[in-house]
C-alpha cells in the first residue's frame, strides 16, 4: 500500500495565513456585537483602572453579553455570585490565575446564550463541590480553568444544556465529573479522580447517568483508586469512564487509565478505562487511539477510527497549534468559526459546530502513519478577549467517505 502523503509547505503556509488574514470578513460581525458590550475591571487592591472589589459587585451592574475582567489582586480571591445565572465572559486577567471562591449554589445560563470563564483556579467550600451547573438552558464555557483537589463532591451537572471544559485541569473526587440529563464536552482536559468514594463500580473518573452525553476529546481521564486493609474492608477503583444508559463519545488518542487497588493488602489490580451497564440507551464510539484492544462488553459502543482536533492555546498575536488526527490513510481540511449559542446542525456525517454565517478554512493535508497532523496558525492580535473559536476537521477516506470531527475549541486571550 502506498505511504500517505506528507502535508505540503502550501499547506503549512495557507494556515499560518487563514485566520490571520481571512478572519477579518468578521469584523462586520464583532463590530456589531461588540459595540454593545460593557467591560467591568474587578480589582481589592483597587489598582488604577478598576471598577469593582468584588465580583458581585460586577455581575450586579452587568448585563447579558458583557465582560469582566478579574485581576489576581490580593490573591484572597473573590466569591463567586449566588447563584451565577447571566451570559456575561469573566476573564482572569494577570499571569497568576485569579481565584474564585465557590459556594455550592446552581450556576447556569440562559437560553440560546454562553457564559464563558476563562484563566481561573475554582476553589470549592470546604467540604463542598468543585462547581455545579445546573437548570441550565445555554452553553457554559470553563477554559483554561484549574479545580484543585479541596472538595467532597465533584463537578456535577444536572438538567444543564451544554457545558464546555477546554484545557482545564480538573483534580477529584470519584467521580471527578458527574453528568446527569445533560451534555459534557471535555476538550484536551486533564481529569483525575483521586479515589473511589464509596467503593461502587459505577464512579470512576467521567461519570454518565440517566440519559446524559460526554463527548472527551484529548487529554486524559484517570479513576479513582480503591483500598484494601488487611482485616476485610475493600473500596474498589473506578473505571476512568462510567456510562450507565448513556451516550459517551471519545475522540483522539486520551489517556485513559482506571484507578489502582492499593492498600497495605491491595493487589495493585487496575480498573479497565470504560465501563457501561449496556443498556438501550447506550450508544457511542470510541477511537482505537484511545482504547487500542476493545475491552468493553457493550455492543452499542463501537470502535472506529474518527477524525479529532485539539486547538492549543490562542494568544493573540502568537501562533497557535492545531492538533489534528484522521481515519488511517485519510486526508484532513481545518474549518474555523466563532462559537454560537444555537445547537449544532446534525447531518449523516457528523454534527456541524461552525457558525453557518462565517466558516474559514484554515488548512488542510494528509496524516502521517500514526493518523496526526499538525497545522499552526496566528490569532489576530485585534480579536476581542474571550470569543470562542471554533475548529472542525473533515476527514476523506481513501474509499471517499467524508465524516466530521467532534469540535476543537479555544478561547482569545
Amino acid at each position: 500500500m502506498m505511504a500517505p502523503p506528507v502535508l505540503s509547505q502550501p499547506a503549512v503556509a495557507r494556515a499560518r495565513f487563514t485566520i490571520g488574514a481571512r478572519l477579518l470578513a468578521a469584523c462586520v460581525v464583532l463590530t456589531v456585537s461588540v459595540g454593545a458590550q460593557r467591560t467591568w475591571v474587578v480589582d481589592d487592591l483597587f489598582r488604577p483602572g478598576y471598577d469593582f472589589l468584588s465580583l458581585r459587585q460586577a455581575y450586579d451592574a452587568a448585563s447579558d453579553g458583557d465582560r469582566i475582567l478579574v485581576r489576581y489582586g490580593s490573591g484572597n480571591g473573590y466569591a463567586m455570585p449566588r447563584p451565577f445565572a447571566k451570559a456575561l465572559t469573566v476573564l482572569g486577567e494577570d499571569p497568576n490565575r485569579p481565584v474564585l471562591r465557590y459556594y455550592d449554589d446552581w450556576n447556569s445560563c440562559p437560553a440560546l446564550k454562553i457564559a464563558v470563564f476563562d484563566y481561573f483556579e475554582i476553589r470549592p467550600r470546604q467540604g463542598g463541590a468543585l462547581i455545579n451547573v445546573g437548570a441550565s438552558n445555554g452553553t457554559v464555557v470553563f477554559s483554561r480553568c484549574y479545580f484543585p483537589p479541596l472538595n467532597t463532591y465533584p463537578l456535577h451537572h444536572y438538567d444543564a444544556h451544554r457545558v464546555i471544559y477546554i484545557d482545564c485541569d480538573i483534580d477529584s473526587v470519584s467521580p471527578a465529573v458527574s453528568i446527569y440529563r445533560s451534555e459534557v464536552l471535555l476538550l484536551g482536559c486533564r481529569t483525575s479522580a483521586r479515589f473511589s468514594r464509596d467503593g461502587s463500580l459505577g464512579e470512576g473518573g467521567v461519570y454518565v447517568k440517566e440519559g446524559g452525553r460526554v463527548t472527551i476529546v484529548g487529554g486524559s481521564v484517570t479513576g479513582g483508586d480503591g483500598y484494601q486493609d488487611c482485616i476485610g474492608y475493600i473500596r474498589l477503583p473506578g473505571p476512568a469512564v462510567t456510562a450507565f444508559s448513556d451516550r459517551a463519545f471519545i475522540y483522539g488518542p486520551v489517556v485513559l487509565a482506571g484507578g489502582v487497588l492499593r492498600g497495605p493488602c491491595g493487589n495493585g489490580y487496575r480498573e479497565i478505562e470504560f465501563w457501561s451497564n449496556c443498556g438501550p440507551e447506550n450508544v457511542g464510539a470510541i477511537d482505537p487511539l484511545a482504547i487500542p484492544n476493545r475491552s468493553w462488553s457493550c455492543p452499542h459502543y463501537i470502535s472506529r477510527e474518527m477524525p479529532a482536533i485539539v486547538a492549543g492555546p490562542a494568544a493573540r498575536g502568537q501562533h497557535q497549534t492545531l492538533q489534528v488526527w484522521g481515519p488511517s490513510h485519510s486526508n484532513v481540511t481545518v474549518f474555523a468559526s466563532l462559537l454560537h449559542p444555537y445547537d449544532p446542525i446534525a447531518l449523516s456525517i457528523g454534527d456541524v459546530w461552525l457558525n453557518p454565517y462565517l466558516i474559514l478554512e484554515v488548512g488542510s493535508g494528509a496524516v502521517n502513519a500514526a493518523r496526526e497532523l499538525t497545522l499552526t496558525t496566528t490569532i489576530p492580535s485585534w480579536l476581542p478577549r474571550g470569543e470562542v473559536l471554533v475548529y472542525q476537521a473533515v476527514s476523506l477516506s481513501p474509499q471517499g467517505a467524508f465524516e466530521l470531527s467532534a469540535p476543537g475549541m479555544a478561547v482569545v486571550h
